[in-house]
């Protein structure tokens, strides 16, 4: 009878967990990537393009936002007019990021 009873306890505390999707089980965090197109001109000004999109709107005018608010140095070398850079931006979403779109 002794050794029943713990047998019985540990059948009752297991739980059986259903998940109602399957990306539920999966922690992996979500990513949204982007890059933005910075041209920078010789006195330090610089526009900004939406090279790749991440897919949330929302996130995208969040990086174009910063990206028009950074300050640049200006360019010491005379012969270059201006000059492109590329900008990766690599974000990591949680689940009320996902679900504003």
């Amino acid at each position: 009878m002794k050794a029943i009873l713990p047998f019985f306890v540990l059948i009752l505390s297991n739980t059986i967990v259903f998940a109602e999707d399957k990306n539920d089980l999966n922690r992996e965090p979500k990513y949204a990537y982007a890059e933005v197109l910075i041209k920078l001109y010789q006195d330090g000004q610089h526009e900004e393009y939406l090279k790749r999109s991440s897919g949330f709107k929302h996130i995208d005018e969040k990086i174009l936002k910063a990206v028009k608010e950074a300050k640049f140095k200006p360019i010491t070398n005379k012969n270059i007019d201006h000059l492109y850079l590329t900008q990766p931006f690599n974000i990591e979403l949680d689940d009320t990021e996902l679900k504003k779109d």
